[in-house]
C-alpha cells in the first residue's frame, strides 16, 4: 500500500483502521440510529478523503438486540479476532457501559453517538470513550434533539484527523488526540472534547411549524431556543469522573 507523505511513518496496526459500527438494526432503534448510522460512518471516511491521504479504512456493522451480552460478544470478537479498532454509535445505554468497559481493557476506541447515559462520562468514564451527542443529564436539565447519525458522522471524522494527526490508530492515543484536537465539522461546527471523554456543543429546542409557515419540502422546524455549549452539558466538577481529577 502507498501511502501518502503526511502518513509515511504512520504506526498503523495491520496497514489499516478498521471501524465497526454496534448499533440496534432491526428494532426500537434503528430508525434513529441502525442502517443510517452505518452510512454516517461511510460518508466520513469519504469526506474525510482517506484514499486521498493514503489511509486504508474499512467500515462493518453488527446488530447488537439492545442486549448487553450480544453487544458484549461482538465487541469482544472484534477487538480480539476481526481486528477493529473503534466502535461507534451502540444505542442502548446498558450495551453502550458495557462496550466502553471492554474497550478499556482492550486499549481500543469508543465512540458513543446513541446511548444516553450520562454515566459514561461521570462515574463509568474511560480516558478510551468519547461520548458524542445528547444525555441524560443534558435531556433533563435543558433539551437537545437524538440526532445519533450526525454525531456517528461528525465523531468519525474527527477520529480519523485524531489518526492523521497522531500518526497512530492506538486506542487510547488516539482518544487524548481527539481531546486534545478542536472539533470541527459541517453539523456541530466547532467544539471540544473534555477530559471526560464529553463533547461539548450548543443545544437546540425546535418547534415543528404549521403548515402555513413552512416554505418549501423539508422545512418544518423553527429554533426556539438555544442553550450555549457551556451550560447545555453537566459541570465537569459534578460528573464525579475518577480520571477527571
Amino acid at each position: 500500500m502507498l501511502l501518502a507523505p503526511g502518513l509515511a511513518n504512520a504506526q498503523v496496526s495491520d496497514g489499516a483502521v478498521k471501524i465497526g459500527v454496534l448499533n440496534d438494526m432491526s428494532s426500537l432503534y434503528a430508525d434513529i440510529a441502525g442502517p443510517g448510522s452505518l452510512l454516517a460512518a461511510q460518508m466520513a471516511v469519504e469526506d474525510f478523503g482517506a484514499t486521498g491521504k493514503g489511509m486504508k479504512v474499512e467500515v462493518i456493522s453488527a446488530d447488537h438486540q439492545n442486549k448487553p451480552d450480544v453487544g458484549a460478544s461482538i465487541a469482544r470478537q472484534w477487538y480480539d479476532t476481526d481486528r477493529v479498532d473503534v466502535i461507534v454509535d451502540v444505542p442502548t445505554s446498558s450495551v453502550a457501559l458495557a462496550v466502553s468497559e471492554i474497550t478499556r481493557d482492550k486499549k481500543k476506541a469508543f465512540l458513543n453517538s446513541g446511548a444516553a447515559t450520562s454515566a459514561l462520562t461521570g462515574k463509568d468514564c474511560s480516558p478510551n470513550t468519547i461520548h458524542w451527542t445528547y444525555d441524560t443529564w443534558m435531556l433533563a436539565n435543558g433539551t437537545g434533539s437524538a440526532i445519533v447519525k450526525a454525531g456517528v458522522y461528525a465523531a468519525v471524522l474527527h477520529y480519523l484527523k485524531a489518526i492523521d494527526a497522531g500518526k497512530t490508530d492506538d486506542g487510547t492515543k488516539t482518544i487524548a488526540k481527539m481531546k486534545e484536537l478542536p472539533t470541527d465539522d459541517p453539523l456541530f461546527g466547532k467544539g471540544t472534547i473534555r477530559v471526560d471523554g464529553r463533547k461539548i456543543h450548543p443545544a437546540y429546542l425546535f418547534e415543528v411549524k404549521k403548515p402555513a409557515e413552512s416554505k418549501g419540502p423539508y422545512d418544518y422546524y423553527k429554533l426556539r431556543t438555544t442553550i450555549p455549549a457551556d451550560q447545555a452539558f453537566r459541570p465537569l466538577a459534578a460528573g464525579n469522573c475518577p480520571i477527571a481529577k
